[in-house]
């Protein structure tokens, strides 16, 4: 079986989710340019490996040089949801000593949050704004918009990564795009209630995305700041 990668970012951490083999040739390469593009625009990276099936010498020295890639750009490259087999060659290498390694994907991207700023040149007690919305153009002028604010910004396109970063990153504020579908209202709001401290949400009206940008983003701190009593 040919190796499959799928990205997808959970804030500010990429998740790469590898499926197949990864051995000499091709799925070694393949991996290996994939993650080294990845590390040139990314600081934080997880590598989920529950559906990898087997990894010979090669594609062990694949994982070995791409840590020392991450390392050496100032990144992190975590692993997580070993597969029984991608585990036992680990342990019988010692190379599980190398590598920081997390039970699950949610364990991975939490040590991200609790051990730095996530990449982000903000200071890590700025206030911290979770953005959720299915559109990629919705949450790119959001959170560009709202960095050059001076907020901390993570964002999320689906419920699941939108209730782990509202844990992990410890968000004092979560927005809801103009796009997500109302029935993700609810669950969203529920998670911002059971949080120690009681969240605050905004939700955005349907007439967002057509407004003229500059208005759309003043209209949009004036709220934040009323949420947030500041």
């Amino acid at each position: 079986m040919p190796l499959e990668l799928d990205s997808r970012q959970v804030g500010d951490v990429i998740v790469v989710r590898c499926r197949g083999r990864i051995i000499e040739g091709s799925e070694s390469q393949s991996l290996h340019t994939h993650l080294r593009d990845v590390l040139s625009e990314q600081q934080t990276v997880v590598l989920h490996l529950a559906e990898v099936q087997f990894v010979d010498s090669s594609g062990l020295g694949a994982l070995v040089r791409l840590h020392a890639t991450a390392k050496a750009g100032g990144s992190v490259l975590k692993l997580c949801s070993l597969s029984p087999m991608v585990r036992q060659v680990l342990q019988f290498t010692n190379l599980n000593k190398l590598f920081e390694i997390y039970e699950s994907e949610s364990e991975a991207v939490s040590a991200f949050y609790r051990s730095s700023s996530a990449g982000q040149e903000l200071p890590h007690n700025a206030i911290r704004i979770l953005c959720v919305d299915s559109s990629p153009d919705v949450l790119a002028y959001l959170r560009e918009f709202l960095r050059g604010a001076g907020y901390r910004t993570f964002t999320s396109s689906n419920l699941p990564d939108a209730q782990l970063l509202l844990k992990a990153a410890r968000t004092h504020l979560v927005i809801v795009g103009p796009n997500l579908p109302p029935a993700h209202h609810d669950p969203i709001a529920k998670v911002c209630g059971r949080s120690d401290t009681a969240v605050p949400l905004l939700i955005l009206g349907s007439g967002f995305s057509s407004q003229e940008a500059g208005a759309a983003g003043e209209l949009l701190l004036q709220s934040i700041r009323s949420r947030l009593q500041v």
